[in-house]
């Protein structure tokens, strides 16, 4: 009977420690999936709008519409609005730039759509990639570039219209024409310095087929060009 009774607690806590061991491996197995679904792919493009009047719910439209049509190459796509004002959205300046900031240390930021001061504190800092390389910059009205000891590091984007992305008028302005959120005069497209190839073509495709509407002065007011 002793035996017998030995080898049932035995049994019994044999199968606690199988038990206590399928559930962890079950855990463990979903934790690793979960990662590797939230795991962005090298292969991406990643765009940013900081202080623009171009609304979140339009600027995801125009992903799914249109840039995850035009460029299927691209495994991973993801655009980002962070205006403050907007109510739902996380969008207060300070909150919205510490989000940017945090995905940028983490190569998660490719192309950069900014207001004057924080470009130039990415361009003053060493963040920002040169443009001239892209064949749409060479073809942009000179006013348009900011350049740094003769190279392109940004571009006015104000004024201009993008292929695919429609929002809303704002104030008195031309629909679907890029602008600075209220209060700003300057919206500047930059490259972050770790952008991926796939990133730098689409901002080529996306300035190339860009429609200048209101032009800008060919001295920007603030511009440091050389």
């Amino acid at each position: 009977m002793k035996s017998k009774e030995a080898l049932a607690y035995y049994a019994r806590r044999c199968a606690g420690v199988l038990i206590a061991a399928v559930l962890a491996v079950g855990i463990i197995t979903a934790v690793v999936y979960r990662r590797a679904e939230t795991v962005i792919p090298e292969n991406h493009a990643i765009l940013f709008f900081y202080r623009s009047n171009v609304p979140g719910t339009h600027a995801d439209q125009w992903k799914k519409s249109f840039l995850a049509r035009t460029y299927p190459e691209t495994q991973y796509i993801e655009v980002q609005c962070f205006q403050p004002g907007i109510s739902g959205q996380v969008s207060a300046q300070d909150s919205g730039w510490f989000i940017i900031t945090a995905r940028l240390a983490k190569h998660e930021g490719d192309i950069l759509f900014l207001d004057r001061e924080r470009y130039e504190y990415l361009q003053e800092n060493g963040y920002l990639a040169p443009m001239d390389a892209l064949p749409a910059v060479s073809a942009l009205p000179q006013g348009r570039l900011l350049k740094t000891g003769g190279q392109c590091f940004g571009l006015l984007v104000q004024g201009m219209r993008l292929e695919g992305l429609e929002f809303p008028a704002a104030q008195d302005r031309t629909d679907n024409v890029l602008g600075p959120a209220e209060g700003g005069d300057e919206l500047i497209a930059c490259l972050y310095r770790t952008h991926t190839v796939q990133a730098e073509a689409m901002l080529n495709g996306i300035l190339e087929s860009a429609q200048e509407i209101e032009p800008v002065s060919e001295k920007p007011a603030g511009g440091s060009q050389s």
